[in-house]
């Protein structure tokens, strides 16, 4: 079975994948079942933490 931390880290790196194949938030919101603002908070985290260093 897998830990939470796992498939948290899963579900943001699918978003992050998704995100950069163009697909609109509210796409992978429908795709992965979750609200879009969850898809909007994942794509600001990691646009903070790793394309603006």
């Amino acid at each position: 079975m897998r830990s939470q931390t796992e498939v948290g880290v899963a579900l943001r790196a699918t978003i992050v994948l998704l995100s950069a194949q163009g697909l609109s938030a509210a796409s992978i919101s429908r795709a992965l079942g979750m609200p879009p603002r969850t898809v909007h908070g994942c794509r600001h985290r990691w646009c903070a933490h790793h394309v603006l260093r």
